[in-house]
């Protein structure tokens, strides 16, 4: 996925790319999104059910 993420901004921002790598970044930001996830998602779940907490969080994922 970020070698798509890459070559999309390679072809929005040709000189900017030349002297950065982007790929490393981007897969750091995309995991720390996910551990902040995991972490508020469940403590969510914890709060008000497993179930009511999925299907909660699969509704706010969609509406985006």
């Amino acid at each position: 996925m970020t070698h798509r993420i890459s070559s999309v901004l390679k072809k929005l921002y040709p000189d900017a790319i030349k002297h950065h790598n982007y790929s490393k970044t981007l897969t750091s930001v995309a995991f720390a999104g996910t551990i902040v996830g995991m972490l508020i998602f469940g403590w969510i779940s914890d709060k008000i059910g497993r179930k009511f907490g999925m299907v909660r969080t699969t509704s706010a994922a969609r509406r985006k």
